[in-house]
């Protein structure tokens, strides 16, 4: 994130921590710089509700949405790869990817799920 994003974040405005999936993180305060470094934080609330210092490096304003045809893993299940379908304003649709092995029937996912459950693989 930039640091002219984060003087722009309200208290309560949503950015989102990178690296793997996309965690929900409630803007508190900040930004603030380290002094003894070129490295700047904030304040921000994450999704178990803990209270932490966040450094700006690992944050972004906005998350990345699926495109249809992307390939996503499931950070939950080794080696899990998805294909999306469709994305929508809310939802997004995928199927299991099996390769040659046949067709797997798509499903649907709240988009707030699928940032939580599975990350992009490029």
């Amino acid at each position: 994130m930039l640091i002219m994003e984060a003087r722009e974040l309200n208290e309560g405005d949503k950015v989102y921590r990178t690296g793997g999936t996309f965690e929900v993180i409630t803007f508190l305060a900040g930004p603030w710089q380290n002094l003894n470094q070129h490295v700047w934080f904030i304040t921000g609330r994450d999704s178990d509700g803990t209270v932490r210092l966040f450094n700006l490096n690992s944050l972004t304003a906005s998350c990345p949405l699926p495109e249809e045809g992307d390939t996503w893993y499931d950070v939950h299940a080794v080696g899990a790869k998805y294909i999306i379908e469709e994305v929508t304003e809310r939802f997004v649709i995928m199927r299991y990817d099996v390769g040659s092995a046949g067709h797997a029937s798509p499903f649907v996912v709240a988009l707030d799920k699928f940032h939580n459950n599975y990350r992009f693989s490029k």
